[in-house]
C-alpha cells in the first residue's frame, strides 16, 4: 500500500491556485490526477495514498526532498468522466451573480484581446476537458494580441475567477442557445472618483444600439439592470450610493423644520 502523506509537501497540492475562506486554513487545488481530492481544494493537513514528489505533476515546480520510495504509477484506462470549469466566484471577493456557472466557450482575442466568455448555469452543456492540467492550462491563458494588462502582469481572462473543476460525463456537452457573451466594461465614478470593472452579459447587438448613441439606455441595453445600467452610464455603484445616503433624517432638516425664539428669525 503507498504511503499516506501530507497534502502540503505532494507535488500535486497547486502553488497556484489557492484560496482563504472566512479567517479558515489556506487551502489549495489538488492536481494529482487519481486523487479522490482531485479538482477540489484540500488544507496542507489533508492527505491520500497518491501523494509524490514527481515535479512533472506541479503546475509551478519548486526544490522538493527526494521521494524515500517511488510510487507505482496505475496503468491508464478509457477515460469515464472528464472535467469542467465551474465558477466559484471572483477572486477579488466582491459578489458575483457568476458563481455557481461553468464555463462553456471562451475567445481570448476578443474585442482586440479584452476576451469574453460565456457561461451556463447547466453542467451538461459545460466544456469538457481531459484531466485537471487542461482546465488549468485553459484558466491561465492570456491573450497572444494583448498580451499584458495595463499594470504590467499578465492579461489572463479566466484568472478573474476562483474556479472549482468538476467531474462531467464524458459525452458530447448538450447543445444549447448561444447566449450573450459577458463583456468587460470599466467605469470611473462621477461621484468618488473611482475606477472599477464589471462583467456584463448583453447581446451585442445591444451595445451597438447604446454606442451608437441614437437611443436611450433603458431601451439599448433593457438585459442588463437598472444598477448595470446605472454603472455603464456614470460608474456609479449600489455600493457608492449607500454610503452616500444620509445616515440621520434630521441631516435633511431645513429651518422650517425647527423652533426658535429668536427674533431675528
Amino acid at each position: 500500500m503507498s504511503e499516506r502523506k501530507k497534502c502540503d509537501t505532494c507535488a500535486g497540492w497547486s502553488e497556484l491556485v489557492a484560496q482563504v475562506l472566512s479567517g479558515s486554513p489556506m487551502e489549495a487545488l489538488c492536481i494529482r490526477e487519481g486523487s479522490p481530492y482531485a479538482g477540489t481544494y484540500t488544507t496542507g493537513g489533508m492527505g491520500c495514498d497518491r501523494w509524490t514528489n514527481d515535479p512533472s505533476v506541479a503546475d509551478h515546480p519548486s526544490e522538493r526532498a527526494p521521494a524515500a520510495t517511488a510510487i507505482d504509477e496505475p496503468k491508464m484506462t478509457a477515460v469515464e468522466t472528464m472535467k469542467a470549469m465551474k465558477i466559484v466566484g471572483l477572486a477579488d471577493g466582491r459578489p458575483s451573480r457568476f458563481n455557481g456557472t461553468y464555463l462553456r466557450e471562451v475567445d481570448f482575442e476578443d474585442g482586440g484581446g479584452t476576451g469574453s466568455f460565456v457561461l451556463t448555469a447547466r453542467i451538461e452543456e459545460a466544456r469538457r476537458f481531459t484531466d485537471v492540467a487542461a482546465v488549468l492550462e485553459l484558466w491561465r491563458t492570456a491573450s497572444t494580441v494583448k498580451p499584458l494588462r495595463p499594470d504590467g502582469k499578465p492579461n489572463r481572462l479566466l484568472t478573474a475567477f476562483t474556479i472549482e473543476i468538476v467531474d462531467v460525463p464524458n459525452s458530447e456537452p448538450a447543445a444549447a442557445p448561444v447566449g450573450p457573451a459577458m463583456r468587460e466594461v470599466t467605469r470611473t465614478s462621477i461621484l468618488t472618483g473611482k475606477t472599477r470593472t464589471l462583467w456584463l452579459s448583453a447581446p451585442d447587438s445591444e451595445w451597438a444600439n447604446y454606442e451608437a448613441g441614437n437611443m436611450l439606455i433603458q431601451h439599448a441595453l433593457p438585459s442588463l439592470s437598472d444598477a448595470e445600467r446605472e454603472f455603464v452610464k456614470t460608474g456609479i455603484t449600489d455600493e457608492e450610493w449607500a454610503t452616500l445616503a444620509p445616515e440621520d433624517d434630521e441631516a435633511d432638516e431645513g429651518p422650517a423644520d425647527r423652533t426658535t425664539d429668536d427674533p431675528r428669525l
